[in-house]
């Protein structure tokens, strides 16, 4: 579970600074490439997501394999 959220979070991280990079080049209001970027939006989302979801469970382990350990 730790793999897959480096994972996911890495693949995030570059995803979201090359939106951020589009979004930074359209200084001077030159809105042409804003449909690309918002096509992009929807799986960036949705792996925010899976990611938020993949933390959760790794907490539990975290959590359950903590209370384990102290009994």
């Amino acid at each position: 579970k730790f793999r897959t959220f480096r994972e996911t979070a890495n693949d995030l991280h570059s995803e979201t600074l090359a939106v951020l990079s589009d979004l930074e080049g359209w200084c001077e209001l030159n809105w042409q490439g804003l449909s690309d970027v918002q096509i992009r939006l929807p799986p960036v989302r949705e792996k925010l997501r899976d990611m938020s979801h993949c933390l959760s469970d790794c907490w539990t382990t975290l959590d359950n394999t903590q209370r384990l350990l102290s009994t």
